[in-house]
């Protein structure tokens, strides 16, 4: 929770080092969890509707996950990515040090 509303540049050295904007904020709801699969509900500002989460195989980078958009009626073909990081957000962000412990 401390890092709910974090944006910054997190410098090197430290856990989770590089930029970090808020792109989306709502809430979810776990529906499903199975041995490599977690199934949830989202209710973000950009983010609707039913995703899973699945673990892929190890591979060379280690822990790698899917995210997948399940059909449902949030689910739009025409959808673009809205960028958040656009070069003026990115002039305004400062190096700092996130407000919480990370290890």
């Amino acid at each position: 929770m401390e890092y709910i509303d974090f944006e910054g540049i997190i410098p090197k050295g430290h856990y989770g080092a590089g930029i970090v904007v808020m792109w989306d904020r709502g809430s979810y709801e776990i529906i499903e969890i199975q041995n490599k699969t977690i199934t949830f509900f989202l209710r973000g500002r950009k983010l609707k509707g039913i995703f899973t989460l699945l673990r892929l195989k190890e591979g060379r980078k280690g822990d790698e996950w899917l995210l997948v958009k399940k059909k449902d009626k949030y689910g739009n073909a025409n959808w673009k990515l809205d960028k958040s990081l656009t070069p003026e957000k990115k002039s305004q962000l400062q190096e700092q040090i996130p407000p919480c412990k990370t290890a």
